[in-house]
């Protein structure tokens, strides 16, 4: 075995330290072959794409806030999402950022936020706009909120014009609904349709629950 093919070699052709190679899973011995430079620099190519995968996987999953994004995001990937390559429908687009990254102001979100005392527990965080008793989170804004129902209705008549079956993705569930409808199985024009419904009904929301503050407040 030629010394430019080895493990030793590479590690010292590359000034970086053996703790650093065997973090990134390159366990080899000293005199094994490991390839030609364009081999091996694929390889520690691929190693350190793992590494911030897993890192990255963890990190997330270790913020409740995040809990939505984890679903809609299992894998880092190197595609934008395709809710993220559309310019037509920027506040749309803007809303399910915030809608997947836990930054919306839907009560699953604004409960957490504030000094300790005032925050509330998961479960009290109730939708305050259908009054139904369900916590307000990503998806019970996104399919089953009765307040949207006008705007959902007219979304999945649009959707069902693109071949998206309501019927099909209600019998398999809220998961693979949210999934296809903002995260890793949306397509370009699905997204499109659903940012008009996201931004219509973030509008609602807003002017529902100012009445519903101002309301309060002439109590």
């Amino acid at each position: 075995i030629g010394s430019t093919n080895t493990y030793a070699q590479r590690r010292r052709d590359a000034d970086i330290p053996i703790d650093c190679w065997m973090n990134l899973g390159l366990r080899y011995w000293e005199s094994e072959n490991v390839g030609d430079k364009e081999a091996w620099d694929e390889l520690v190519k691929n190693k350190i794409s793992e590494r911030v995968s897993r890192d990255w996987a963890t990190g997330v999953r270790s913020k409740p806030k995040l809990r939505t994004y984890a679903v809609l995001k299992p894998e880092l990937g190197e595609q934008p999402e395709a809710y993220l390559t559309g310019q037509k429908n920027r506040i749309g687009r803007y809303e399910i950022t915030r809608l997947r990254t836990g930054c919306s102001q839907l009560r699953i979100d604004t409960g957490r936020r504030g000094p300790a005392d005032s925050r509330l527990e998961v479960w009290e965080r109730k939708c305050l706009v259908c009054f139904n008793g369900d916590v307000e989170d990503e998806t019970h804004f996104m399919l089953h909120c009765a307040a949207y129902d006008h705007l959902r209705d007219q979304m999945w008549l649009d959707l069902k014009q693109i071949g998206i079956s309501r019927d099909m993705c209600v019998q398999k569930g809220d998961k693979h609904t949210m999934n296809a409808l903002i995260g890793h199985g949306a397509t370009w024009h699905t997204t499109e349709i659903v940012k008009v419904y996201v931004q219509r009904a973030v509008r609602y929301r807003r002017k529902f629950h100012d009445k519903y503050i101002d309301s309060r407040g002439e109590q």
